[in-house]
């Protein structure tokens, strides 16, 4: 899997990545960008990460599909900080004409007391018709 990931990112020369045994992380090309990585588990278990938020898989496709996804402007990160510690990830999609959220994960934050500060962090990495292409060529490959 890490190979076949390594070889569709070389083609895209503005991503900056790197590779773990059984990880593949993408650093943000921006400061409004977010990191994004995909590691296999075990057999037929996947984890995606858009910085602090992250998703489970039990199929290569799902996993890769959401890996991709948040490499492209299609996705967005909304990240809740109190002084400066993030507590809280929400994935959101485009929907035209509008963002919608898909999911959250968040830790506990002792500052309750203390204003939420929200920021929307995104990745313009690989546009749509990249996006599609590249799910076929891995899933063929799979």
């Amino acid at each position: 899997m890490i190979d076949e990931i390594l070889k569709i990112l070389e083609k895209c020369p503005q991503i900056q990545c790197e590779r773990g045994e059984d990880r593949v992380r993408v650093h943000p090309a921006t400061p409004e960008g977010f990191e994004v990585a995909i590691e296999q588990i075990w057999e037929d278990h996947y984890s995606v990460f858009y910085g602090g938020w992250h998703e489970d898989f039990h199929t290569l496709e799902e996993a890769l599909s959401c890996f991709f996804f948040g490499l492209s402007n299609r996705c967005r990160l909304k990240v809740q900080s109190k002084h400066g510690n993030p507590f809280r990830w929400t994935v959101e999609h485009w929907d035209d004409p509008s963002w919608r959220e898909r999911s959250t994960k968040a830790t506990w934050s002792h500052r309750f007391l203390t204003p939420t500060v929200t920021t929307y962090l995104q990745n313009d990495l690989l546009p749509e018709s990249d996006l599609h292409r590249l799910m076929d060529e891995l899933v063929a490959h799979a």
